[in-house]
């Protein structure tokens, strides 16, 4: 048994919720477990009324299980019984009562009534056979068999002319049958107890492996393996539901499609490896200029889409200017300079998602064609700018 943490004595301060809900339930049961001490309460108060036992010896059992109870009950208010294998203390709980209600019955001058006492003394036995194990009810049927016994020799010595051996006999004889099969029943639910806990902790590791393997399957259904950014089909969802948004409040909304310059002459120069580092810089240099609303996707190949509601024809070019020079500054050197092009396009009121990509892609060829590096508004905007 491991000694009490005393350091949480006093406020039980830094103790979890669950924690805290376990004590609380162990008060719970405690406080229930007083109806038994009250039953024997009550036996012991009608056998002094009836003439059975002294007073004094009710007062001092009463007195002592009530004692006994107040102290229980302050350990698990001071939270002493968490440095115990078992916080419930179920154990000694049980067994407290036991050498008490021995003693009193040593004094009940009614033999038939003697045996009831012990009897009683024990019920909170039945209850401790869902929380201990086969081993610790061997040793408490064992301290009450030998409790017993010791009462039996003591009235024997003390009255040899009227003790009734063969009662006697049969009366221990059904106590040790009733506590063998009461550790015996307890041992087959703390098997049963053990097996549970272990499903239950195999289905908790279980469960979170599942739940990690869906925050991964949820990452890889929506991010681009290389750049972590979304993946196609998730930024034209992203795009869909800000189309949907901006129809219904007639709310303004832009895209640009992006495109890295020269890319397969990085690949052919450098290798593919090299292009993987180019695309994942591009990319965090693209996110890096997003704002909570703005979304930015892989559209496919060395291109990249950005969606920016709320954000009308001029002010998506100035947002795409802004990261043009962002990328261009962002690596230097002859051979390793990376720009973008990039063609904006904004909503109008007959677009669907494909028509309104498609300006963009439009731009972005214009864009291509006209030198690159550089951005292009849709065909019909750039005209009349």
């Amino acid at each position: 048994m491991k000694p009490p943490r005393i350091e949480r004595a006093n406020t039980g301060a830094g103790l979890d919720e669950a924690i805290r809900a376990h004590q609380a339930l162990r008060l719970r049961r405690m406080r229930m477990g007083l109806v038994s001490h009250a039953v024997v309460w009550l036996l012991l108060v009608l056998c002094s009324a009836l003439g059975m036992l002294p007073w004094w010896v009710t007062g001092c059992y009463v007195g002592a299980t009530a004692l006994t109870q107040a102290v229980f009950h302050r350990i698990f208010r001071l939270h002493l019984n968490l440095g115990f294998r078992d916080p419930s203390m179920t154990f000694w709980q049980v067994f407290a009562p036991i050498p008490m209600g021995l003693w009193a019955a040593y004094f009940v001058t009614e033999p038939a009534l003697r045996p009831v006492i012990p009897m009683l003394v024990a019920i909170p036995a039945i209850y401790a056979i869902l929380a201990l194990g086969t081993r610790q009810l061997l040793r408490l049927a064992g301290a009450f068999l030998v409790g017993y016994l010791l009462l039996q020799l003591a009235i024997w010595q003390r009255e040899p002319g009227g003790f009734d051996l063969a009662h006697e006999l049969i009366v221990l004889l059904a106590f040790i049958v009733l506590m063998v099969q009461l550790a015996v029943v307890g041992g087959f639910i703390s098997q049963l107890r053990h097996q549970l806990h272990e499903r239950n902790v195999d289905l908790r590791r279980t469960m979170a492996r599942l739940n990690e393997a869906n925050a991964e399957l949820e990452v890889l259904a929506e991010r681009d393996p290389l750049t972590g950014i979304y993946n196609r089909r998730r930024v034209l969802e992203r795009l869909e539901e800000e189309l949907e948004r901006s129809r219904r409040g007639k709310l303004a909304l832009s895209v640009c499609m992006l495109d890295v310059d020269h890319f397969k002459k990085v690949n052919d120069r450098h290798g593919h490896q090299a292009g993987d580092v180019v695309l994942r810089e591009v990319a965090t240099t693209l996110a890096a200029t997003l704002r909570c609303t703005d979304s930015l996707g892989r559209y496919g190949g060395e291109e990249f889409l950005l969606v920016l509601p709320h954000a009308p024809l001029e002010g998506a070019r100035e947002k795409a200017e802004r990261v043009r020079r962002a990328v261009r500054s962002r690596r230097g050197g002859e051979d390793t300079a990376v720009t973008v092009s990039i063609g904006v396009a904004t909503l109008r009121p007959d677009d669907t998602l494909d028509t309104l990509v498609a300006r963009a892609d439009a731009a972005l060829y214009e864009a291509k064609t006209g030198g690159r590096d550089r951005v292009m508004l849709e065909p019909e905007a750039a005209s009349a700018g």
